[in-house]
């Protein structure tokens, strides 16, 4: 049963905590570059995955098209900062990014506009087919985007006025992606705490009813999939540094399945889904390929069996079966020490 989103309580609060604290000490705990640029992964890759879940996890929509978005934010970065072929250079690496979060979310309104008024799989073959699109204009203009040599992102530097922050030091870049998806992740959740996320979900238990009591369903899934496309902007544009070369492989569609396959392993039901789903996803990665160049059969296996038995995905089984005996056993020996 599709329940409202929430954010964990009592012990799966003082996880969260904990977990929230681990994220901010991780340099201390590990300064070793490997896990911290481990960090930054679980970091951009959490961003793009809370994207698509605002629009599978709250509106009901199944969007193929998400690499689109991630791509272009990712594009604009050393197209901005180089001034390649028409594009002007600009060397503030903040408006860069808002630039290349505007420049995505327009994306997103026009596709959007163009997608969804079509529901359930024609919607979701849509955006995939305008990601198609857009990956093979990438890739075929190489005036602009150097084709499948791609464009190397140079090292920016964050002017604060009374400070510079090079990027090329990993723990800067490290605490600056972290306040930025921190920023994004707690705007989002005070979206979907407001009367338009609560409308969102409306619309995703029953759309034809929302409908009905005179809701503009259109206007708000076209806003909802312009903000998703907004949040996968600014994800790829965080990526883009840390990628380093960026090319047409960061528009495959193949790209949009990572955060469908993430959602639903952390669960989509759930605010935090996507980054339960991103911690197991990267660790089942970084464990798998370290003994087979087949970790993705893997992956997928824990995805069957994730659909079959959970199908609220991890945090679905932590809270119905899990919390409730860690809960009880608290209690016992808090009574009884």
């Amino acid at each position: 049963m599709i329940s409202n989103v929430q954010l964990p309580r009592s012990v799966s609060q003082v996880m969260f905590s904990v977990g929230v604290l681990i994220f901010f000490i991780l340099p201390l705990i590990s300064p070793s570059p490997y896990y911290v640029n481990l960090g930054i992964d679980v970091l951009f890759v959490f961003l793009f995955a809370l994207s698509f879940n605002l629009l599978f996890g709250y509106t009901g929509l199944l969007s193929f098209g998400q690499a689109a978005f991630f791509g272009l934010g990712a594009y604009m970065i050393p197209l901005l900062l180089r001034g390649e072929a028409f594009v002007p250079t600009i060397e503030s690496f903040l408006l860069v990014i808002v630039i290349a979060v505007v420049a995505a979310a327009l994306l997103g309104a026009v596709i959007g506009f163009l997608s969804i008024r079509r529901g359930g799989i024609y919607f979701a073959m849509l955006t995939l087919a305008f990601s198609m699109m857009i990956y093979e204009g990438a890739f075929r203009w190489r005036s602009l985007t150097s084709g499948d040599d791609g464009l190397i992102t140079p090292t920016p530097t964050v002017e604060l006025g009374v400070a510079s922050l090079s990027l090329g030091d990993h723990l800067v870049y490290y605490y600056f992606t972290l306040v930025l998806v921190a920023a994004a992740t707690f705007f989002v959740w005070r979206v979907t705490k407001s009367p338009f996320g609560e409308m969102l979900v409306l619309i995703r238990e029953n759309e034809e009813r929302t409908e009905f009591i005179g809701v503009n369903v259109t206007l708000y899934k076209w806003a909802s999939f312009t903000l998703s496309a907004a949040l996968a902007g600014l994800a790829g544009a965080i990526a883009a540094t840390h990628l380093l070369v960026i090319s047409p492989g960061t528009l495959h569609w193949t790209r949009s399945a990572e955060p469908v396959l993430i959602t639903l392993i952390g669960g989509p039901t759930y605010f935090l889904g996507p980054l339960v789903g991103t911690i197991v996803f990267v660790a089942l990665e970084q464990s798998l390929t370290a003994v087979t160049d087949h970790w993705e059969l893997f992956a997928g296996l824990v995805l069957i069996i994730i659909v079959l038995f959970t199908p609220d995905g991890v945090l679905g089984l932590w809270h119905e079966r899990v919390e409730p005996r860690v809960t009880d056993t608290i209690e016992r020996i808090w009574e009884d020490p």
